[in-house]
């Protein structure tokens, strides 16, 4: 089941990524004019280049940035104390000094004013517990075309670019995360290689470092073997899967039901509309 999973997984993948590429293209002449990349000049002339995009943006920010506040109130005068532990434990979770949600969630917006959509992955850790709202590039997600607005509604998203190193891919493995023989595997399969790559999916984020006349394609020299993995979430004869898994070789590491890796039956992304 994890290998007839994982092959349809990463034909979804390529429909997402082939179906996103047109507006990757479109939200690149922003952060071109973001970073004030100007074209190229005509002969005897200079472009200047004037910081109105980043001016946009600052203003914006400056208009969005108050820190997240959210108070609890018990519905009834027996539920103040349940509400004391409950607005305790979101402060503890959202603190600079625990999860700083609040510094993760001007990232989002951030990304939202270029792209429209702010997209971020909640869960948990422990030893020491910690809850966390990890800020996903627009970049790396891809979901279900016609999926519409909720992604409880979509057959399948996730994201990419999940760098892996050979080293926390076999602690994985003792941690009981990922499958030993499926590690092999991908190991095996997989060119020795100490560059950080992987075709188109990189690419997107080539183009962003571009605009500041920068080239991570010729710079990208890691010094130790790693690994572009793809996070997946999908539906599946009325099941819904967590997959962790090499695209290109289409080799899962980590396959197992939404519900038994997070508790709960729910997709641990969120994504928001400006």
């Amino acid at each position: 089941l994890a290998d007839k999973l994982t092959k349809i997984a990463s034909q979804q993948l390529l429909v997402g990524l082939r179906f996103k590429e047109p507006r990757m293209k479109e939200i690149q002449k922003s952060i071109d004019l973001y970073n004030n990349k100007t074209e190229p000049a005509l002969k005897g002339r200079k472009n200047v280049p004037l910081p109105t995009m980043s001016g946009f943006v600052e203003t914006l920010k400056s208009e969005i940035d108050d820190p997240i506040n959210i108070k609890f109130k018990g519905r009834e005068d027996a539920d103040k104390r349940k509400a004391m532990k409950v607005q305790s434990a979101f402060d503890m979770d959202t603190n600079i000094n625990e999860g700083d949600w609040t510094s993760a969630d001007l990232d989002q917006k951030t990304l939202a004013i270029f792209s429209g959509r702010a997209i971020s992955e909640t869960y948990a850790a422990e030893d020491p517990y910690k809850a966390i709202d990890e800020t996903i590039d627009y970049v790396d997600f891809v979901c279900e075309p016609s999926g519409g607005a909720y992604l409880e509604n979509h057959l399948y998203h996730g994201k990419t670019n999940v760098i892996r190193t050979k080293a926390e891919l076999l602690k994985g493995v003792g941690g009981g995360f990922y499958d030993k023989k499926q590690i092999k595997k991908l190991v095996d399969e997989t060119s020795e290689g100490d560059f950080k790559t992987n075709e188109i999916l990189f690419n997107f984020k080539a183009d962003r470092m571009k605009s500041l006349g920068l080239d991570v394609g010729t710079n990208n020299y890691i010094g130790q073997q790693v690994y572009s993995l793809t996070e997946w979430i999908m539906d599946y004869e009325g099941e819904k899967y967590y997959l962790f898994f090499d695209h290109k070789t289409q080799t899962w590491i980590r396959c197992e039901l939404l519900k038994d890796v997070f508790g709960v039956n729910k997709t641990p992304f969120v994504s928001w509309a400006t």
